[in-house]
């Protein structure tokens, strides 16, 4: 299924899932930041507890591992990523794991590249809802000598969206209209949100004008537009320990 704006790398083809990127030019210069290195007796974990609460109240999920995959720091939607079922990663004692030999490969390769400056992206997982992953070197920072890497992992879709029901909420959308709306913000046409739903097109058309003229937008693509501005906020128990 084709995705709407709410999901930017849908239209990646099997052959551009991977491209290696050099650093943006304001990240590059003739004198790099010294690196800190993270004592192994002081632990790898050097976050202060104000960073890793605002790391864990963001729904992207963030993993930094070292040359062996040993994890440095998963925030929580990290941690509830690898906990799905459909996940393509696992984390088993404080190690990333990989199940699929093909994509085990895929990610060691742009592990590697991160490690040698370079920023990568791909995609794990079977459609529909692949797991889109940016990984690159994280800046002055590295273990024994050996620069961190850092995993950026992507939405699977919108509809886990805390800022989507908040945003529901202040725009006084009712849940029937929230529904349609977490529809619409994972790309399904009208003809499909009422076939999800069991009820007429026409009642979730009904549904589609009320929330164009509560929240103020003119079409289903601004409202989409909208929806990508929201911010990422991760819900306040999922993937607690």
């Amino acid at each position: 299924m084709e995705h709407t704006a709410l999901s930017p790398y849908a239209r990646f083809s099997a052959a551009r899932v991977h491209a290696d990127l050099p650093a943006p030019a304001w990240l590059r210069g003739s004198h790099p930041p010294q690196r800190a290195s993270i004592d192994d007796e002081a632990g790898f974990d050097p976050i202060s507890p104000i960073v890793r609460s605002i790391l864990d109240h963001v729904q992207y999920g963030a993993i930094a591992i070292d040359a062996a995959w040993r994890i440095g720091f998963a925030n929580r939607a990290a941690v509830h990523e690898c906990r799905r079922p459909d996940s393509p990663l696992r984390m088993e004692r404080s190690q990333l794991v990989v199940a699929d030999g093909y994509e085990h490969r895929r990610v060691a390769a742009v592990l590697d590249a991160a490690r040698g400056g370079r920023w990568s992206m791909l995609r794990l997982g079977a459609d529909p809802m692949p797991l889109t992953i940016a990984v690159l070197p994280l800046i002055g920072v590295a273990r024994q000598g050996e620069p961190l890497v850092l995993m950026m992992f992507g939405l699977r879709h919108c509809a886990e969206s805390v800022a989507l029901q908040l945003y529901g909420r202040a725009c006084h959308l009712t849940p029937a209209e929230t529904r349609v709306l977490r529809g619409l913000a994972d790309g399904l046409a009208p003809q499909e949100i009422a076939e999800r739903d069991a009820v007429l097109l026409s009642t979730v058309r009904s549904h589609i004008r009320s929330i164009r003229e509560k929240t103020g937008t003119r079409s289903i693509t601004e409202l989409t537009h909208t929806l990508v501005g929201l911010p990422a906020i991760m819900p306040a128990l999922v993937g607690a320990a």
